[in-house]
């Protein structure tokens, strides 16, 4: 059996948090197209898949995943963090998708392929369909974050639906 690694990023940003008290907090969502060989027509954060070079620094591929697909340049990002690890198998392939979340002032968005574009509010993020990775670390992060811990998620089976078990990453020394 020869098994793949797919490394990824994702990014889930919120407006300011100078702002949060006055407008609410919104949050950065992409319904991907329909032509999308993965997720087609799902709402997701921003990512996409480690380059080569990327391989030791993840935070440089969602910086330019953000880039890319938003406009959005590293200066106009605060707080950018590391939050979540989640892990899956997906057939022959293991998968390893680092998430997470910064805020920016930013409001204009640029054009991409991928999908659209739209700042959604928090209270109706969850309400949108979404992969089950994303839902996952989503509701965590409502529930419990932002917080100094970084979870790693193990996506599993439970009677055909998916489900996770966290763990916070810790050094034992």
């Amino acid at each position: 059996m020869d098994i793949r690694l797919r490394q990824m990023t994702g990014a889930f940003l919120r407006r300011n948090k100078l702002r949060l008290v006055m407008n609410g907090q919104d949050m950065l969502l992409m319904k991907r197209a329909e032509t999308m060989r993965i997720a087609p027509g799902l709402w997701a954060g921003i990512g996409g898949h480690v380059e080569p070079e990327e391989i030791s620094d993840p935070v440089q591929c969602v910086l330019r995943e953000i880039e890319e697909e938003t406009g959005i340049v590293a200066d106009s990002i605060t707080g950018i963090r590391l939050q979540a690890v989640v892990h899956r198998q997906r057939g022959q392939e293991i998968r390893v998708q680092y998430i997470y979340f910064g805020y920016t002032e930013t409001r204009d968005l640029g054009y991409t392929a991928e999908g659209a574009l739209h700042w959604i509010r928090q209270s109706a993020v969850l309400e949108k369909a979404m992969s089950a990775a994303n839902r996952f670390v989503l509701e965590k992060y409502f529930q419990d974050g932002p917080s100094d811990d970084i979870w790693v998620g193990v996506l599993g089976n439970d009677g055909g639906r998916p489900k996770i078990q966290w763990s916070s990453l810790a050094d034992w020394e």
